[in-house]
């Protein structure tokens, strides 16, 4: 496993739109969000992906610009909050692509140019 991006964040810091909301009271509380990619993803997907937790759910992400959801199949709040906060980052999204090229050997890797589409190599 390796770990992409860490950020400590407390449930009650988002909505039910996935926003975040800081009060003092609420930044006492953490919970870990973690992106990462398994270097072994040749027989899980077809689909370029990241994986997520947060709190104790986990997640798995597509990268390849349509951040669906591909388990568990049910979109909740955590999820939300993980697409605003990382994955509608330009330069985040091409830091799990990157990492997707070089540190899995998934045979589908994205064009190495702009990192924005992906193909059998």
């Amino acid at each position: 496993m390796i770990i992409i991006l860490e950020r400590s964040i407390d449930e009650n810091q988002i909505d039910e739109d996935g926003n975040i909301l800081f009060t003092k009271a609420e930044i006492l509380r953490e919970k870990q969000i973690r992106l990462w990619v398994n270097s072994k993803e040749s027989s899980c997907h077809n689909i370029p992906h990241i994986h997520a937790s947060c709190d104790e759910k986990e997640y798995s992400i597509a990268i390849d610009g349509t951040n669906k959801l591909l388990a568990p199949n049910i979109e909740d709040k955590y999820y939300r909050c993980i697409v605003k906060m990382f994955l509608n980052n330009t330069s985040v999204i091409q830091k799990c692509r990157n990492y997707w090229n070089n540190k899995t050997d998934s045979k589908l890797k994205f064009d190495t140019i702009y990192l924005d589409s992906y193909r059998m190599h």
